[in-house]
């Protein structure tokens, strides 16, 4: 049957946390990865998987339900490692691609279409 319920007791109803934790939970965190392990860290778990797999940062902020892109960035900003390396390699190339010999200044905001070689 279907349930919007990941789990449910044998008649599809929800089911206590104290059951579940009783009947499953501990013998399925014993089995697995060890004690301490609550629900919650199956949540930062599927945060970091997905930031492995260069889930940008506004995709997460919907999919976690944080109020802001501050919040994910709070809780997981550190495991955002090489944005910013691969900002600067993409820029680098863009400008390398040009015909553009120096960087050029023009107010914030407004876009510059450099030519292609």
């Amino acid at each position: 049957s279907n349930t919007p319920y990941l789990f449910t007791t044998a008649t599809g109803k929800p089911i206590r946390w104290t059951n579940l934790r009783r009947r499953h939970w501990r013998q399925a965190v014993t089995d697995s990865v060890g004690a301490p392990c609550v629900p919650h860290d199956l949540r930062h778990t599927s945060a970091a998987l997905a930031i492995a797999q260069d889930v940008h940062p506004k995709v997460l902020q919907a999919r976690m339900g944080h109020s802001s892109i501050s919040v994910t960035m709070d809780v997981y900003g550190g495991l955002f490692s090489g944005y910013d390396e691969g900002v600067a390699t993409a820029l680098d190339n863009a400008f390398s691609e040009s015909f553009v010999s120096e960087p050029c200044q023009k107010p914030a905001g407004e876009l510059i279409a450099l030519p292609t070689k």
